[in-house]
């Protein structure tokens, strides 16, 4: 179920940051599934991305991330300094998403058997094996319980 508030998550290795403009009318909430989709541009995973193509997946590392009010008069920029506020009409930008690194996550329902399974993502908080009008985040490294894994972001078992 997707999430509307910042997550604190616990990572081990987390890297890959890229500082990323975030989409008109998203909020983006620290420690959630993103993707920069077809327009370049940071939004949360949805089933709306999803099918509309997505290049790069992360989890946002900031807390300031564009908190409201919302982006709503154009797309963000980010200034040269990496600053909160950008360059333009006041829109805000998620600085940094991670891009690579083992999470602790939740997942829908996993087992001890999909250790090494590939993952997937179905809005900004939903992780499960099930690849239907989902995308592919990375391959569960650790089984905790049920439902609380280590997910291996953007990586696949060799």
């Amino acid at each position: 179920m997707a999430v509307t508030v910042n997550k604190e998550i616990i990572s081990k290795n987390a890297g890959g940051l890229l500082a990323v403009p975030v989409a008109s009318g998203e909020t983006i909430y620290k420690g959630t599934l993103v993707c920069i989709g077809a327009d370049g541009y940071l939004h949360n995973i949805t089933s709306t991305q999803i099918s509309g193509g997505i290049r790069v997946v992360g989890i946002v590392a900031d807390d300031a991330a564009n908190d409201p009010p919302q982006a709503t008069t154009a797309n963000g920029s980010i200034s040269g300094d990496l600053e909160e506020q950008s360059a333009i009409a006041g829109d805000k930008t998620v600085r940094l998403i991670y891009t690579k690194g083992l999470f602790k996550l939740p997942f829908t329902s996993i087992t001890q058997a999909m250790v090494g399974s590939k993952m997937y993502a179905t809005d900004n908080y939903t992780i499960d094996d099930d690849s239907t009008s989902a995308v592919e985040v990375g391959y569960l490294a650790t089984y905790l319980s049920a439902t609380e894994g280590w997910l291996a972001l953007n990586s696949q078992v060799d």
